[in-house]
């Protein structure tokens, strides 16, 4: 077994296949909290998992790694030791990852095999969708006013959804933005997912060389309404979330553009996503047009301030 291969095994999966079960959860199930099984003393759990990027951090030593990392700990050994020992484990070839030899495959397989994981959670924990229709509720409308969406773009691209904690019979409601099976849903006091099987949102622009990537929806309404367009000139791919950009590059090389433009948040998940993306998407030209919103957390952010020069047109 490679290196590249053992950093593509589950940490979570190995510590099972290890004896090792988590404490807690957070996150809704992307961060693993262990009591640290490479240290004794561990009163309460303090060995951190995040199964999206797939790294652990052990909290009592200031210390973390990938898969590889961690079975160098755990066996004591040396990194051609531990790779005897993860192979052997069998986990690498039991889920399919030997198809992976490239290792930039990596995020796209931990995001299906996560997907999967969700999915079948979430059956009994997801809010549930009652019904949706028209933006009509005055707070909703005034919630849109604040962010500077035009109202145009509420009608055509927004939904007013109702739905319901499970097993609950209190009812709320939100803006709704179609993302996969579900809805982003957002007002003034919420912010969260209504369904099951989040994915990014695709619109496509017939003809269009080039497709824009924006980081959330409320970014691609604040760019239409500040150029006052009803539509995006060119295609466009709404993350919804920084763990599905796998489902984005593959999106954008399905359609074969020749530029991609960002619109990412001034961050240093935004530094990396522009990295992940520049770097996967090889010969299509990638454009970073943060400096479009430079000072600002993201585009909706730059739109709803009063900055010089800053206007605004429904």
């Amino acid at each position: 077994m490679r290196a590249d291969q053992a950093k593509t095994i589950p940490l979570d999966l190995y510590l099972e296949h290890q004896g090792y079960k988590p404490a807690k959860t957070r996150m809704g199930g992307r961060e693993l909290w262990y009591k640290s099984p490479i240290r004794s003393g561990d009163s309460s759990p303090s060995f951190k998992v995040d199964t999206i990027i797939n790294k652990w951090y052990d909290h009592g030593i200031g210390r973390g790694g990938n898969t590889l990392d961690l079975a160098v700990e755990l066996c004591c050994s040396s990194v051609r030791d531990a790779l005897r020992h993860l192979e052997r484990t069998g986990l690498y070839s039991a889920y399919g990852y030997r198809q992976a030899s490239n290792p930039t495959h990596l995020p796209e397989l931990l995001d299906q095999r996560r997907a999967a994981v969700e999915k079948e959670k979430d059956g009994g924990t997801a809010l549930k969708l009652l019904h949706k229709g028209p933006v009509k509720h005055p707070a909703l409308l005034q919630y849109l006013d604040k962010r500077k969406i035009a109202s145009t773009l509420i009608e055509k691209y927004l939904h007013q959804i109702h739905f319901t904690p499970p097993d609950q019979a209190k009812k709320y409601f939100a803006i709704g933005w179609p993302a996969g099976s579900g809805h982003e849903a957002r007002n003034s006091l919420f912010k969260g997912f209504v369904g099951v099987g989040k994915d990014i949102t695709y619109l496509e622009a017939p003809n269009s060389s080039v497709c824009a990537v924006f980081e959330g929806f409320f970014d691609f309404l604040a760019y239409l309404s500040f150029h006052n367009h009803s539509e995006p000139p060119f295609s466009v791919v709404v993350l919804n979330s920084g763990a599905l950009k796998t489902r984005a590059v593959a999106q954008v090389l399905e359609g074969k553009y020749d530029e991609v433009r960002l619109f990412l948040d001034n961050d240093q998940a935004g530094d990396a996503g522009t990295t992940y993306f520049q770097e996967l998407l090889g010969t299509i030209s990638v454009d970073d047009c943060r400096d479009q919103y430079r000072g600002f957390k993201d585009f909706n952010e730059m739109t709803m301030s009063d900055s010089p020069g800053f206007s605004f047109s429904s």
